[in-house]
């Protein structure tokens, strides 16, 4: 053993960890554990995520499940002349822009499609994949993990 590892286990306790709400209180303007508490139970499965893609240092996005209903409804908003690509990303603007309950990266805390295509091109992309996994959308590979025929 090491002297340093002597120090520690001689008692130094380990910091308690933080927690997603303690994280958010840090943010100037992120909403408070009570109101993301009431989204959680709006929200389809009270699923509720928060994605920070810097780590903490900048952008963060709180994310909510998408219903059946609902997810058709956004795929009705596009226009049905759109190539296959176009439609692809516009559904994706849509279902993160909708399912965006509050984000630091833009005025006003509320995304837009139209804030999305004017930013990084992967954002739309990450959030969309947030909203499809906390909405039961699972690859096929992976629900080959999670599944066993009996």
């Amino acid at each position: 053993m090491t002297a340093e590892t002597t120090e520690v286990l001689k008692g130094d306790k380990p910091q308690p960890q933080k927690t997603p709400f303690d994280f958010l209180a840090e943010i100037p303007g992120a909403p408070s554990k009570e109101i993301v508490l009431a989204w959680k139970a709006q929200v389809p499965n009270s699923r509720v995520r928060l994605v920070a893609p810097e780590g903490g240092t900048g952008r963060v996005y709180i994310m909510r499940a998408v219903g059946a209903l609902e997810y058709d409804q956004l795929l009705g908003r596009i226009p049905a002349n759109a190539n296959e690509r176009a439609v692809a990303e516009e559904e994706r603007r849509q279902v993160a822009s909708t399912c965006c309950l509050w984000t630091n990266s833009i005025s006003g805390n509320k995304l837009t499609p139209e804030a999305l295509q004017a930013g990084a091109a992967g954002t739309a992309a990450m959030l969309y994949t947030v909203v499809m996994e906390l909405s039961d959308f699972v690859e096929p590979a992976r629900l080959e993990l999670l599944s066993i025929d009996l």
